[in-house]
C-alpha cells in the first residue's frame, strides 16, 4: 500500500498531493486502482501463477511436476506446522523417498472441528499472526471457522480468478463491475448502491420490490461490463427485468457467480439472459478447493484446478465427501480437509455437486436427498418472491413462501397448484406443507439459504 500511495502521489498534481493523507488513501486506491501497474499491486507469486496456469492450459505441466508441488508443500507442513509435525513421524531421508501422493496418504483426514479445537497448531511457525489476514465462515453448518493467510496467498488466489474469468473479459482491477455481494451491505433505510472505483456495489438486503427499481436504474447508468454476484441475488435482478420487460445494460456482456450453490431454476434464468457467457465459481472459506463451471450437453459440472489444490473423496454414509489440500496457503495449510460438500471427483471434475451436508433432506425411510435437486415450478415466480425449504422432522418438509403484494388474491389457488406439483415429485419421500411468510431471513453476509434443516 505504501508503494501504491507513492505512485498515486506522482500521478496527481501538487494540490492533490497536499490534501492526500492516510484517511483517504484507501478511497483513492479503489477509485484509481485501474491506473496502477500490476507490479505495484501484486506480489511476484501472482505472476508466477498466471504463467503456470497458461502452461497448464497448454498441456506443458506434467503429472510429475504437480506431484512434486504437492510433495514440497507436504514436507513444508511437516517441518513448520505443529499439528502435522506431531502427526507424521518421518525422518528427512524418508520424506525424500516418497512421492507426493504416497506422502499425502500418511496424513490424517481433518474436519472443521479438529481445526477449531486447536487452531494455533495449524498455523506455521514461520509466521507471526499479528501480520496476517483472516476470513471467517458464517457457520452455515452450525460451526464457523477462521482461516489465516497472507497477502501473497490472496494474490495467488486472484491469479486463478483473473485467469479463468479473464476468458469472459473479467478483471478485478480494470473491469467495470456490477457487484451483488457481502462487500456491499447497507442498512435497510440506506440507499442500496454505491460506486467504488470501477465497481457499482448493491446491498444484498435491498433486493426487494421497494429497491429493485433503483438498483436497475443505477446499473443502467453505470454501464457495467460484468455482473459478479451471489446466484440468489442475480436471479432476483434478472427476474425483475423479465417481469417488467426490461433489458440488461447494453454494456453488460458476462455473468460471474460465486459464494452460493447455483440452483437449477437460477441457472435457467441466467442462461435466458446471458446464454453461455457465464461462469460459476466453486470454493470455500477454508480456501482448500477451487473450481469453475463447465456447461456441456446442458449439464453443469465443475473443473477443479490441480494447481490450486489436491482433491479427493472421502466415503461417508451420505455420499462422496469432497476433500481438499491447498497447495499455496503457507500460513495455515489445511491438508486432507473434509469440506462437508458432496460430489464424486473424477479426473479433477465434479459432475454432480450435491451441496453441503446440512443441505440434504431426510426422507421417511431415513435416506438423504440433496436439497439442491428440489425443482421449483417455474410458474410460482409469477406469484411469490422467495421460497425456502425447512425440515424439522424426518420425512416432513415445509415450503416457506413470500407472496408478491399484487398477487394476494390468487394466493390459495396458486398454493394448491404448487402443492399438487410438489407432491407428485416428492410425495413418496415427504409429507409436504406450505407456510406463507412475510420474509425470509438472510445470513449475516447477505446470502440466501434454500434449505434450513433442524435435524
Amino acid at each position: 500500500m505504501y508503494l501504491v500511495s507513492i505512485y498515486l502521489c506522482q500521478v496527481f498534481n501538487n494540490e492533490e498531493k497536499r490534501t492526500m493523507n492516510l484517511l483517504n488513501i484507501e478511497k483513492m486506491y479503489h477509485k484509481f486502482k485501474f491506473l496502477i501497474p500490476e507490479n505495484l499491486l501484486y506480489s511476484s507469486d501472482y505472476f508466477k501463477l498466471k504463467s503456470l496456469l497458461q502452461k497448464y492450459d497448454q498441456g506443458d505441466l506434467t503429472d510429475n511436476y504437480l506431484d512434486e508441488l504437492l510433495k514440497d508443500h507436504l514436507i513444508y507442513c511437516i517441518r513448520f506446522v505443529p499439528y502435522y509435525r506431531e502427526a507424521i513421524n518421518l525422518k528427512e531421508n524418508e520424506l525424500s523417498n516418497l512421492s507426493g501422493k504416497d506422502l499425502l496418504s500418511l496424513f490424517p483426514f481433518i474436519t472443521k472441528e479438529d481445526v477449531n479445537q486447536s487452531p494455533s497448531k495449524f498455523i506455521s511457525t514461520k509466521y507471526n499472526d499479528n501480520k496476517l489476514m483472516h476470513s471467517s465462515s458464517g457457520g452455515s453448518s452450525g460451526v464457523g471457522i477462521q482461516v489465516w493467510y497472507n497477502k501473497s496467498f490472496t494474490d495467488i488466489e486472484r491469479a486463478f480468478f483473473d485467469h479463468e474469468w479473464g476468458k469472459f473479459n473479467f478483471n478485478f482491477r480494470t473491469s467495470r463491475i456490477l457487484r451483488f455481494g457481502s462487500d456491499a451491505l447497507k442498512q435497510a433505510d440506506e440507499p442500496p448502491c454505491e460506486v467504488i472505483g470501477r465497481k457499482l456495489t448493491c446491498s444484498p438486503y435491498h433486493f426487494n420490490e421497494k429497491w429493485l427499481p433503483i438498483i436497475v436504474e443505477k446499473a443502467d447508468e453505470f454501464n457495467p461490463e460484468c455482473l459478479h454476484g451471489y446466484p440468489s441475488l442475480v436471479f432476483e435482478y434478472l427476474k425483475y427485468l423479465k417481469e417488467n420487460q426490461l433489458q440488461l445494460p447494453k454494456s453488460l456482456k458476462s455473468c460471474l457467480l460465486a459464494s452460493e450453490p447455483l440452483l437449477d431454476y437460477q441457472l435457467k434464468m441466467v442462461q435466458e439472459f446471458f446464454g453461455d457467457k457465464f461462469s460459476v465459481n466453486y470454493g470455500l472459506t477454508e480456501r482448500n478447493v477451487i473450481g469453475f463451471s463447465q456447461m456441456k450437453n446442458n449439464v453443469l459440472s465443475y473443473n477443479l484446478s490441480p494447481l490450486y489444490a489436491y482433491t479427493e473423496n472421502y466415503k461417508t454414509e451420505v455420499g462422496d465427501e469432497i476433500v481438499g489440500t491447498s497447495l499455496w496457503n503457507k500460513v495455515m495449510p489445511l491438508v486432507r480437509y473434509r469440506t462437508k460438500d458432496y460430489g464424486k471427483i473424477i479426473g479433477n471434475k465434479i459432475s454432480n455437486l450435491e451441496g453441503r451436508s446440512q443441505d440434504f433432506l431426510i426422507t421417511r425411510d431415513g435416506e438423504s436427498i440433496p436439497g439442491m435437486t428440489v425443482a421449483i415450478d417455474k410458474f410460482i415466480w409469477n406469484y411469490f418472491n422467495d421460497i425456502q425449504i425447512v425440515q424439522s422432522e424426518k420425512g416432513q418438509i415445509s415450503f416457506s413462501m413470500v407472496p408478491k403484494e399484487n398477487q394476494m388474491t390468487l394466493q390459495n389457488e396458486v398454493i394448491d397448484k404448487f402443492l399438487i406439483s410438489q407432491n407428485k415429485k416428492w410425495g413418496c419421500f415427504f409429507d409436504i406443507s406450505i407456510e406463507v411468510v412475510d420474509f425470509i431471513e438472510l445470513t449475516s453476509s447477505g446470502k440466501k439459504r434454500l434449505i434450513i434443516s433442524h435435524l
